[in-house]
């Protein structure tokens, strides 16, 4: 996803407060693009991605942390975990805001994988 890259309007504030929360924003809002819930489910694999290795999946400091989040690949969670759970990030941290799960899916989805190991199946 290249674009024109600029600090986002919404993000002109402390240094501090930049390089904590640019770190959730998906690529769409940093690219200051129109964006949907969709976002949220991003800022929602940051948080996953992080509760498992204890840092962020893209790395860097201000527009380099920016370029990271838009044209990068993060790296991906070791074999530790599910084969699901891994692709449930992934597909949570597409560049791409139409290819990832809405909240919906995911809960469906989950939800059942959940319920049938539960029961063996």
């Amino acid at each position: 996803m290249k674009g024109s890259i600029k600090l986002p309007k919404t993000y002109q504030f402390t240094r501090k407060n930049f390089t904590d929360d640019i770190r959730y924003c998906s690529p769409e809002i940093l690219l200051e693009r129109p964006y949907s819930n969709k976002a949220d489910v991003w800022a929602l694999g940051v948080m996953l991605y992080k509760l498992c290795t204890f840092e962020y999946p893209f790395q860097g400091q201000g527009i380099d942390l920016i370029k990271n989040i838009i044209d990068e690949p993060h790296k991906s969670l070791s074999n530790a975990y599910s084969k699901e759970f891994r692709k449930l990030v992934d597909s949570m941290l597409n560049k791409e805001e139409a290819y990832r799960p809405s909240i919906e899916s995911i809960m469906k989805q989950y939800l059942f994988v959940a319920r049938c190991r539960d029961a063996n199946l």
